[in-house]
């Protein structure tokens, strides 16, 4: 199998060994296109769900994912997404392509959801704690709501299949934008 080595990437950025991108510790921007057309990546690694999932990727040809589809964190693949220190806002296309991702876990961890943040998660499962929790969350665009990829959503661990309401709530715009359950 042919190595490949990329030297001039935005902020010394990294090396593909095996079609594998490693080393993505420290960074917190990727520029604009920086892995355009680099359809030979197979798998992305990671330290940290949290640094990863707060990488500010310029578009959606700055993140290996695109074409990778698979994220290994600590060298397992990421099939859950969940949070359980600190405060993440998941950033633009952060998971774009991962498909085997089954589960989005929303707890208080979580400030805000990126534009395509799960786009192409196509198996993803949407776990909330509540509906109010739920309704804390704004969405600045459609494609940020991760209901808008997802092909279930639950509350409380119940699968939803009817939507109750309480009385008096307020419901943010996008909340539901692009659930089809």
């Amino acid at each position: 199998m042919k190595k490949r080595i990329l030297q001039k990437i935005p902020l010394r950025l990294i090396a593909f060994l095996n079609q594998m991108c490693y080393n993505l510790r420290a960074i917190k921007i990727i520029g604009k296109d920086a892995f355009y057309y680099c359809s030979g990546i197979e798998a992305v690694y990671a330290h940290k769900l949290e640094t990863w999932a707060s990488i500010k990727f310029s578009n959606i040809y700055a993140n290996p994912l695109y074409y990778a589809g698979k994220l290994y964190v600590d060298g397992k693949l990421v099939d859950k997404v969940e949070f359980t220190e600190g405060k993440v806002d998941i950033g633009f296309s952060a998971f774009i392509g991962c498909e085997d991702i089954e589960q989005l876990i929303v707890n208080e961890h979580i400030n805000s959801f990126g534009k395509n943040a799960f786009n192409g998660c196509k198996n993803l499962s949407v776990y909330a704690e509540s509906l109010e929790q739920w309704f804390t969350f704004r969405f600045a665009h459609k494609l940020s709501n991760p209901l808008y990829y997802a092909k279930d959503f639950y509350i409380d661990g119940e699968l939803v299949k009817e939507l109750v309401i309480p009385e008096n709530s307020y419901i943010p715009s996008l909340a539901f934008a692009g659930y089809n359950k």
